[in-house]
Parts: structure tokens; C-alpha cells; sequence
């Protein structure tokens, strides 16, 4: 789990280490538009996201630790907090989980390119 002390204390429940959850499709709509998943009741779609934001997304494979993507994000210029609010509403809403949670390979979703 996050230390608390990174950010706000609702925000330390962000596992370790994330990766999309098993048979989410990532769709790049654009540079800056990612949709997850295909279902309309349960899909997301991040709209204008700042291009650190979207690098960090490209790279929940489960193979960065969440320490270890927060501090890339904010070598790319975004605060941790801003990029740990977004990974724990994805997390909170089933798009990301623990990477241990899955015994498959990190690093292997399906990614559709439009």
C-alpha cells in the first residue's frame, strides 16, 4: 500500500503495484482520450488527459510499482496526488487491481490502437 504521508489518507488504499483488470480493453481514442473496457454499463473514458497522465496509463502493466509510476509522473511534471487521485478512482472503480491479483503475466492486456 502507499504511505499515507504521500497523500490524503482515503487515497492510501492504491495496492502496491496495478495493472488493468483482466479482459479490460484499452482503446486510445486520441493521444489524450483513453476509453477502458467496451461495456457500455461499466466502461470509462479519460478525456484531455494532460500527456504525463496518459504515459503513466500506458504503463499499468504491473511491471512499475505504484511508487515507482507516481515518482515518473511527477518527474514528467504532474503532482503525485493528482496522479495517485486517478489511479484510485480507476481502482475503486474495477478498471485497475493488484497485479498479484492475477497469476498471468504482467504486461499482457489486450490494447486496440484507433
Amino acid at each position: 500500500m502507499i504511505p499515507p504521508s504521500d497523500v490524503a489518507a482515503p487515497l492510501a488504499d492504491v495496492p502496491d503495484r496495478l495493472r488493468l483488470a483482466p479482459g479490460r480493453v484499452t482503446l486510445w481514442r486520441s493521444p489524450t482520450c483513453l476509453q477502458l473496457g467496451l461495456d457500455p454499463q461499466r466502461a470509462m473514458v479519460l478525456d484531455e488527459l494532460p500527456e504525463p497522465l496518459a504515459a503513466l496509463l500506458k504503463r499499468l502493466d504491473g511491471v512499475c510499482s505504484t511508487p515507482e509510476l507516481l515518482n515518473q509522473a511527477q518527474a514528467a511534471g504532474i503532482s503525485r496526488a493528482e496522479a495517485l487521485m486517478m489511479l484510485a478512482d480507476l481502482h475503486r472503480r474495477g478498471l485497475v487491481q493488484e497485479a498479484a491479483v492475477d497469476a498471468g503475466r504482467p504486461g499482457w492486456h489486450r490494447v486496440a490502437l484507433a
